[in-house]
């Protein structure tokens, strides 16, 4: 493999630290960081690996690598530039996520529709520790079935629409379908998911017992439920995916 996709690799591993931290966590960070000093220089073409990674949407993880472990020095500037400008715009993308969220959280409270956040609202924090190294393009949500109706007006009266309106076969093939269309509001989409799966699909994960794991997280001053099994398991399906792609 590369040095530039090793160089990747090294830099994507996500080790949540214990307070203070084990030995045996920092002898791990510890072999990574040498693993990363010895990739470096055998990067060939930096501006071409940027680019990778901003496609890849990993950038500001190597960023968090670079700049906080001060090996800034080893990088060409115009491609530590290019790093530090995805990281801190998905800082902006996902601070103004936030904001949206905690306004949603209000809303679904103040009708009393218990709910699970899904994939990356919760993750950015919960498990990156810093929400500009985790992309997120919309708010995902999970509500029991029943709810699913009256949460889509909760948030429609609240401001929230969609790109058309539902037709009435649309609400028929919510029998099968895990979300509703999304809905749109300070240009940020959000998912109302009623189940984590399509009833097409072979594997279905069982809801019950997904609502009795759910644990409560604190993410950004607001609490809010998470199944820790989905938003992982979800994760590195994609981390999988991204290490196939470079691999192959």
């Amino acid at each position: 493999m590369k040095a530039d996709y090793q160089l990747i690799l090294a830099s994507a591993p996500l080790h949540p630290m214990t307070s203070p931290p084990a030995p045996l966590q920092v002898e791990r960070v510890a072999r990574e960081l040498q693993a990363i000093d010895t990739l470096i220089p055998q990067v060939e073409d930096w501006q071409a690996l940027a680019l990778l990674l901003i496609d890849r949407g990993t950038a500001p993880l190597l960023y968090r690598t670079m700049s906080k472990e001060q090996r800034v020095m080893t990088l060409p500037p115009a491609a530590f530039a290019m790093l530090r400008k995805a990281y801190y715009k998905t800082l902006s993308k996902n601070t103004l996520i936030y904001q949206e969220f905690g306004s949603l959280s209000e809303i679904l409270r103040t009708n009393a529709i218990p709910f699970i956040t899904l994939k990356g609202i919760c993750m950015a924090e919960w498990l990156y520790g810093d929400i500009g190294l985790r992309q997120m393009s919309d708010i995902d949500i999970l509500v029991q079935e029943e709810d699913g109706h009256r949460c889509l007006e909760a948030l429609k009266q609240a401001g929230y629409v969609t790109i058309q309106d539902y037709t009435v076969d649309e609400f028929v093939d919510m029998k099968s379908q895990n979300h509703f269309n999304p809905l749109f509001r300070n240009d940020v989409m959000v998912e109302i998911h009623i189940r984590l799966q399509n009833t097409r699909e072979i594997y279905q994960q069982n809801l019950k017992e997904v609502w009795r794991d759910a644990v409560p997280v604190e993410t950004r001053s607001l609490t809010s439920h998470v199944q820790t099994f989905h938003v992982t398991s979800v994760h590195y399906k994609n981390v999988g995916h991204i290490s196939s792609t470079l691999t192959d």
